[in-house]
């Protein structure tokens, strides 16, 4: 059989029977629709808001996973400065957060730092910067390794 006739072949097989080219075997998380309020406070700097994190597994996944969210970050929006690291947050599915193959786990997250204000200079850097970032990092029960993962740049309000 020539190597024409091995690809034709293939090709009809895979449109036979389908063919999942979803390569998250491990959860792949993404920011979506992140809003951030940066005020200054009397005794510093407050940051409220929320955003989406999509967790997704493919049906090539291994089996479920079991995720637990580890910490939040503002960054610049090259990734270069930090701007507040640890940001206290809160999620709507408590941890660890099932992740079945072949879905999406929508989990909203709000982060609010009035009660724990941040440093006075976290709003004059982070407005200057002009767009952010929230970056993150979780635990995936998949992988024995941490994953990271960051926003598209957003601009804050409050600035």
């Amino acid at each position: 059989m020539n190597r024409f006739s091995l690809c034709a072949s293939a090709l009809v097989f895979s449109s036979i029977v389908g063919c999942n080219t979803d390569a998250a075997v491990f959860v792949d998380p993404t920011v979506e629709k992140p809003a951030l309020s940066i005020a200054k406070a009397a005794l510093g700097t407050n940051v409220t808001g929320s955003f989406t994190l999509r967790l997704h597994l493919s049906a090539r996944a291994a089996g479920p996973s079991q995720v637990s969210l580890t910490s939040f970050s503002i960054q610049s929006a090259d990734q270069k400065t930090t701007f507040a690291d640890g940001l206290p947050f809160q999620s709507d599915k408590p941890s660890p957060i099932a992740v079945a193959e072949d879905s999406d786990t929508v989990v909203t997250i709000t982060v609010d730092t009035t009660k724990m204000p941040l440093a006075p200079a976290v709003h004059d850097t982070a407005c200057a910067a002009g767009q952010i970032v929230v970056s993150g990092v979780l635990s995936d029960s998949l992988q024995t390794h941490a994953t990271t993962f960051v926003s598209e740049p957003f601009a804050p309000t409050g600035c």
